[in-house]
C-alpha cells in the first residue's frame, strides 16, 4: 500500500460568484487603486515613487500597475522560476475540512495545481 502524504483539501471558488457584488456590499472591502505603466512613463519616476510612498507604504493601500507584466521577461516569474527559486520553501497550509494547518512546499503546489483544479474543471 502506497504511503499516504499529507493533502489539503481544494475548495474551488463557485463558477456564479459574483466578486462585484461581494466587494460592492461588504463594508470593509473595496475595489484596488489601478494606474497603467503608460501614466508612469507620461508623469516620470518621482512622480510614481511620490504616488507609492503616499498610497502603499502610507496608506496601506494596494497598488496595481496596469501593464507591468509586459515588460518583463517572459521566464520571469513563470512556474519554472518559481519552483526554481523557492520550491522547496514550506509554507502552512489550511485544511479548511479538518481546520488545521498542513506544511507543504510551494514545489507540491505547483505540481499538483493542475490536478487539483482539473478535478473540478475537466472539459
Amino acid at each position: 500500500m502506497p504511503a499516504q502524504r499529507p493533502r489539503a483539501a481544494f475548495e474551488p471558488i463557485a463558477p456564479d460568484f459574483h466578486i462585484n457584488g461581494l466587494i460592492e456590499s461588504t463594508p470593509n472591502f473595496s475595489f484596488v487603486d489601478r494606474i497603467s505603466v503608460d501614466q508612469i512613463d507620461e508623469q516620470g519616476v518621482a512622480a510614481f515613487q511620490k504616488l507609492v510612498l503616499l498610497h502603499v507604504i502610507i496608506g496601506g493601500k494596494p497598488l496595481v500597475v496596469d501593464g507591468f507584466e509586459n515588460r518583463l521577461d517572459p521566464w520571469t516569474f513563470s512556474a519554472k522560476w518559481l519552483n526554481d527559486n523557492v520550491g522547496s520553501k514550506v509554507e502552512s497550509s489550511r485544511n479548511l475540512t479538518t481546520k488545521e494547518s498542513l506544511p507543504l512546499t510551494i514545489g507540491h503546489y505547483l505540481r499538483n495545481m493542475n490536478k487539483l483544479s482539473n478535478q473540478f474543471f475537466e472539459n
